[in-house]
């Protein structure tokens, strides 16, 4: 079969072995063009991860011979990486963005990192999408798209919300997690292309801001974050925020 990978490092496709039970096999790799396959080795059916490290020109391939024990033909598995257009705005989440974040706040119970409102304008508490925001912890590495234009004007979040939607599928607001990823690399998103931030302004997320002690439930607040120092704050969701939208790839 043939199975199609995103250029990103790290990127990932799945195959499988369908074997007799306790018949061996093995993989062998007849190109080196940064696509590796794991395992290489078993006996059985079992599963294949093939990954792919970044890839800046045309589409490539990858080629593997697996042999199973006393079987013909040899099984061939091809692996086809396919170059993105542009990864100019594409950033990765990982231990580093969480790093980060736990430089800039440890109230995870206020600026939850992780917490995700689903796209609704008021009433929710969110969950957490890929982390636990209790502990700021990451569930494993993924990437997301940063929107090139700005909408550079101040907005209600349900106004934000409803431009990031009409934007088309997929498209949301970033958790504070994404967002503060976005900050760290405003710099560089904006040299490859991004439109510039508002350097004072508030940007919100998508993150629903938790409840401070004695203060009654925080349910209809959103975190932003200032991308002038990159200091974070709740504020209720008919108050006022930049927005930069993001999807996942």
């Amino acid at each position: 079969p043939t199975e199609k990978i995103d250029t990103i490092a790290g990127s990932k496709a799945y195959g499988s072995v369908t074997a007799t039970a306790g018949l061996p096999w093995t993989i062998s790799q007849t190109t080196d063009n940064g696509i590796t396959v794991a395992p290489v080795e078993g006996s059985g059916s079992a599963a294949l991860t093939f990954t792919a490290t970044a890839n800046t020109g045309p589409e490539r391939t990858g080629t593997f011979t697996i042999m199973v024990k006393d079987a013909n033909p040899e099984r061939t598995v091809t692996v086809a990486v396919n170059q993105v257009v542009s990864i100019n705005n594409i950033l990765i989440i990982n231990s580093t963005v969480v790093a980060k974040y736990k430089e800039m706040t440890t109230d995870y119970i206020l600026y939850p990192p992780f917490n995700y409102d689903g796209g609704a304008s008021s009433g929710t508490t969110g969950f957490d999408r890929n982390g636990v925001s209790s502990n700021c912890t990451l569930d494993e590495e993924y990437f997301i798209e940063v929107e090139i234009t700005d909408r550079a004007s101040y907005s209600s979040y349900a106004i934000a919300l409803s431009y990031c939607k009409g934007k088309g599928t997929d498209w949301r607001i970033p958790t504070m997690i994404e967002l503060k990823a976005i900050y760290d690399n405003k710099a560089t998103l904006q040299k490859n292309g991004c439109a510039a931030f508002v350097s004072n302004g508030n940007y919100w997320s998508s993150s629903v801001g938790g409840n401070e002690k004695g203060n009654g439930s925080d349910s209809g607040r959103r975190c932003r974050l200032f991308f002038g120092d990159s200091d974070p704050d709740r504020v209720y969701t008919n108050g006022n925020g930049f927005i930069r939208c993001v999807r996942d790839i």
